[in-house]
């Protein structure tokens, strides 16, 4: 029980000394440091340190008998409203965001737009490439899409979730998508008005790569042990990566 209740402190922002140090102060009552030190199991000098952070939290206090100084925990309830004065604070923090946010925007717009040089992102593991599905690829902008990808790869590493879901909002924006692609299950995916793909035999391309052109961004994924993303703003290269696509697609068709 007791470990569960330092658990509980702990996600509630106190330090593993501080959780010990209250706790022990919570059985005892008014006491001396050197009482608490010895229950809690922490040393003396760290209770002293962890006593005098509680008091700053307003969740212990000190009184003088005699010569001595005693401290005592004060009533639990106090735990509530110092969570609710943090998700205040919290509160706050977010609407002054929201209010500097459109400044920051128009500042780093900018600054990126007076630099003619591509912008490049490393995204790199499993949850690094979960990140530029969300926020490179289901968020593309653009009417047309276009790639060349080992599908086997992107379907182990990429949830079916996400997969349908770019799928679905491809198709609720009308965006059209031009693949080249390779599996192990052979020519299984299926085109239609909105959706051209071609399928290319994993003889002729095998290696672990997922290459997608949106907006105004060129995607280069590799699959390995240690996947990573690379993603590059740039115009003039996602619209030349298109093209090669067109390219590679005519050489394919001609064939």
């Amino acid at each position: 029980m007791e470990n569960s209740i330092l658990t509980k402190l702990a996600q509630l922002g106190f330090s593993d000394k501080e959780a010990k140090t209250y706790l022990a102060s919570i059985k005892l009552g008014t006491s001396t440091i050197q009482t608490i030190s010895q229950l809690s199991g922490v040393n003396r000098a760290t209770t002293y340190l962890a006593v005098e952070s509680l008091m700053k939290k307003g969740l212990m206090s000190s009184v003088m008998k005699g010569k001595k100084r005693y401290f005592t925990v004060e009533a639990p309830e106090k735990i509530r409203s110092i969570v609710a004065q943090e998700k205040l604070e919290l509160s706050k923090k977010e609407d002054t965001i929201e209010s500097i946010l459109p400044d920051l925007e128009n500042f780093f717009s900018v600054t990126q737009s007076s630099n003619n040089k591509p912008q490049v992102r490393f995204y790199e593991g499993d949850e690094g490439l979960q990140v530029v599905i969300r926020d490179e690829i289901l968020k593309v902008n653009s009417q047309y899409i276009a790639g060349i990808s080992n599908k086997d790869c992107v379907s182990a590493v990429f949830s079916r979730k996400n997969i349908e879901n770019l799928k679905a909002r491809k198709l609720s924006r009308k965006i059209l998508s031009d693949y080249v692609y390779t599996s192990d299950k052979g020519d299984y995916e299926k085109g239609h008005s909105l959706r051209k793909v071609t399928f290319v035999d994993k003889s002729d391309f095998d290696q672990p790569v997922d290459f997608t052109a949106c907006d105004d961004k060129l995607i280069l994924t590799v699959f390995n042990e240690s996947p990573i993303s690379i993603v590059i703003k740039s115009k003039e290269l996602s619209e030349g990566f298109q093209q090669i696509v067109s390219l590679v697609k005519q050489g394919l068709t001609k064939d």
